[in-house]
């Protein structure tokens, strides 16, 4: 009797603002997303929407989840708490997560709201080789999968800084 292998594939999420941008709803910025993703990286990854930073199965970044795709770029004024906040806890899950590789997508996300914490908290942007600045998404996830699936079903990879450097800013 022969076993099946039953490996799921690795999980993307795709976490943006609930505004959406100029002409697209949230919804549409996601389906757009999903589509280009599915499509570079020839549907060899599962990608699931969120619109929060919790970390557990139910409400937010599931706990399988090898890529998180964050895009608050656009929701500015009057919000300066929340993305603060949303910092605040990319920082914290990298910290505690490092085999989960967060890509900041917006310029505005990664200069005014991640950077800037990571100063306010006293941190260094080089101990965070999971947190980076989205260039070529598509790329940069495969990337990332191809180096973490040689440590496949690890929670934590104790990886030197110059393992990432492909992720260099």
């Amino acid at each position: 009797m022969t076993k099946s292998k039953n490996k799921s594939k690795p999980l993307v999420v795709f976490i943006n603002d609930p505004m959406g941008c100029m002409n697209r709803t949230a919804g549409e910025e996601y389906d757009e997303f999903a589509s280009h993703i599915l499509e570079m990286l020839d549907n060899k990854v599962t990608i699931q929407h969120s619109f929060n930073l919790t970390r557990d199965n139910k409400h937010g970044v599931p706990l399988r989840a090898s890529v998180v795709v964050y895009d608050y770029g656009g929701m500015m004024f009057g919000c300066e708490d929340l993305l603060t906040s949303n910092a605040r806890e990319i920082i914290k899950l990298a910290q505690e997560n490092p085999s989960l590789l967060f890509i900041i997508y917006s310029s505005i996300s990664w200069v005014q709201q991640i950077t800037h914490e990571m100063r306010e908290m006293g941190l260094n942007q080089d101990d965070f080789p999971n947190v980076i600045q989205g260039k070529s998404v598509s790329e940069q996830i495969a990337e990332w999968l191809q180096l973490t699936q040689t440590k496949a079903h690890k929670k934590k990879l104790d990886m030197p800084t110059s393992t990432y450097l492909r992720f260099q800013r």
